[in-house]
């Protein structure tokens, strides 16, 4: 890394031990090295140790992140919020989530925002929220019901 905080891609890759290669990788005329990349090399390596709690906080934190900063009625999503999602289910496995643990904190997240703007425009993407933790529960209430009964 140089001076002021920044990491070339050849720092990452020297950084993760492994997966130099991965980390180079990227493109070649802008020097943008994804996310996965760097973080597949050591994504096997990384277990966690803290509560389930602990990780589940921390996601609901960063999926605010998703909202727009500049928007005046902290309701609007981030005009690149599918592409940050996309690198926020990279840290699911490292915080022991996965996808109802994601829906239920994108309520939890959403509902947090509507509690302190009272913004309208929160409603429907809180509807669909609920209705996500909604299906699947039901998805996994209809699962252990075809399971056999144990003896």
């Amino acid at each position: 890394g140089s001076r002021n905080g920044d990491v070339s891609a050849a720092g990452v890759g020297s950084f993760q031990g492994r997966g130099r290669a991965d980390a180079r990788a990227g493109d070649a005329e802008t020097g943008v090295v994804s996310a996965e990349s760097v973080l597949r090399p050591c994504r096997a390596r990384m277990r966690t140790a803290w509560p389930m709690a602990l990780g589940f906080t921390l996601y609901c934190t960063l999926l605010h992140t998703l909202f727009d900063p500049d928007a005046d009625d902290d309701a609007r999503l981030a005009p690149d919020h599918e592409s940050g999602a996309a690198l926020l289910r990279s840290v699911w496995a490292p915080l022991r989530l996965g996808e109802a643990h994601h829906q239920l904190a994108m309520l939890t997240a959403v509902f947090a925002r509507y509690q302190q703007s009272g913004a309208p425009a929160l409603l429907p993407l809180l509807a669909d929220s609920l209705e996500g933790v909604l299906a699947l529960a039901e998805k996994s209430a209809l699962a252990r019901s075809e399971q056999p009964a144990a003896r």
